[in-house]
Order: structure tokens, then sequence, then C-alpha cells
């Protein structure tokens, strides 16, 4: 599979109900995924205007505009509101929802 747009590509499994995945396909250079604690470090960005994108399943997305400076940027933090995310079940393949018959997981 060519993944040819910048945007969220979700994955669904078959079998499993609640199992996905998400590939995160963006268009720029830098991209960094944050540790479990959400702290993340990014290096070698030139001084510029730009624009940080951040994603979470349950937070949605935030784009905000971003200067750089020569000396960079410290202690950058970005929030996203987790507060309001409700699961919604996938449809199986057939586009059906899953039947709660014999279902393990």
């Amino acid at each position: 599979m060519e993944l040819k747009r910048a945007g969220v590509v979700r994955v669904y499994c078959n079998i499993h109900a609640r199992m996905t995945a998400f590939v995160v396909v963006r268009d720029e250079p830098f991209v960094i995924q944050p540790a479990a604690d959400g702290a993340f470090e990014l290096t070698g960005v030139p001084p510029g205007s730009y624009t940080i994108h951040a994603w979470h399943e349950r937070g949605g997305e935030l784009s905000q505009p971003l200067q750089v400076p020569a000396e960079g940027v410290a202690n950058l933090r970005i929030s996203l509101d987790a507060s309001k995310f409700k699961y919604t079940p996938h449809l199986n393949k057939f586009q059906r929802p899953y039947a709660d018959e014999g279902r393990r997981y």
C-alpha cells in the first residue's frame, strides 16, 4: 500500500471489534512521536516560521503557528483535550456491526 496524501489512516481488525491502529502520514520533514509521558525533542529544525501539528486518537488534532528562533524552542507545551472522547464501534468488512455472539475481546 502506498500512502500518497498526508492525514490519518485508520486500520481496523476484522476479528476484534475494538482493535484498531492508526498510521499518521505527514508531508513535512520534521516528525516525532512523543514518549509515554508526552515529552518530545525534535532537533535540527532551522529557524523560521512553521505550523506545528499534534494528533491523538482521543484528543483530536491541533495545528498552530510556531516561530523557531536561532536558539531553538524550549519548554513548548501542547495540550489536546480527550475529555469528550467517546468510543464508537466501527463496522466489519461487510459494513455491518460485529456479532456479539462468541465475542471474547
